[in-house]
């Protein structure tokens, strides 16, 4: 005669009897799940609007306004686990569960409705206040281990995007100014700017060490400008030009 042999573990449950927290977020541990090891992480948008600092550069009020809100544009918390719901097991595990999470699901919800009410008004305040972008000033900042390089535009400073900006209201990306597929190019830096004015010049190469070829920019106009037209803004306005290297 053939036994069948039963083998229990962990998550081999025929009944509810013995199941609780752990076994429900034990696929989960230590990671940014919902379900976490020892709390439930809740996570929503903000805003009726997500912007960049692409989005930004015409509306310095507004971009300064935004950056005074920590919840943008995502709003992360965790609730702790408590040890009574950790106690729990089976059916009245489930039951408690279920209740706390509802709970926890309510006061982040009221948490980020009052969150949203406060970055839209901001956003209709200062969203119709655009102005020209104007570059003063080349920021070159030393991190440990290589150099990077940021614009100060009407009074606010960005940096260009790289593995190392988190906060994307503070950063240029440069691969979205321009189709880099028009050039035959997969690489995109920074040049030069003429200080007082919008105007950027960007390098587009295959590699970052080919030469390429210098490709000058419109941050207000939002557009590529011709060597010609520059040429001429060059020579008519008292601008003066910086070069930098990314």
């Amino acid at each position: 005669m053939i036994e069948q042999k039963v083998t229990s573990g962990p998550n081999n449950y025929s009944t509810l009897q013995g199941f609780g927290y752990w076994d429900l977020s034990r696929p989960y541990y230590n990671t940014d799940h919902f379900l976490g090891n020892d709390s439930l992480n809740f996570t929503s948008a903000i805003g009726c609007l997500c912007f960049t600092g692409n989005e930004l550069l015409q509306y310095p009020a507004l971009a300064k306004a935004l950056r005074t809100i920590p919840e943008y544009p995502q709003y992360n918390k965790s609730y702790p686990v408590t040890d009574e719901l950790r106690k729990l097991t089976g059916l009245s595990f489930f039951i408690a569960f279920a209740e706390y999470v509802k709970a926890r699901d309510a006061d982040f919800t009221q948490e980020v409705a009052a969150i949203n009410t406060k970055v839209n008004n901001l956003i209709y305040l200062h969203g119709v206040e655009k102005t020209k972008p104007i570059i003063t000033e080349i920021l070159r900042r030393e991190p440990p281990h290589e150099v990077a390089y940021g614009l100060m535009i009407n009074g606010i400073d960005y940096q260009f995007a790289d593995y190392r900006n988190k906060n994307l209201l503070n950063v240029i990306d440069l691969q979205r100014l321009i189709d880099r597929r028009a050039y035959n190019a997969d690489y995109i830096g920074f040049h030069a700017v003429l200080l007082g004015s919008p105007y950027l010049a960007l390098r587009v190469a295959k590699t970052w060490k080919h030469a390429g070829r210098v490709v000058w920019y419109d941050l207000d106009k939002v557009a590529v400008i011709s060597s010609a037209e520059i040429n001429a803004i060059k020579k008519k306005g008292s601008y003066q030009e910086i070069k930098g290297r990314y």
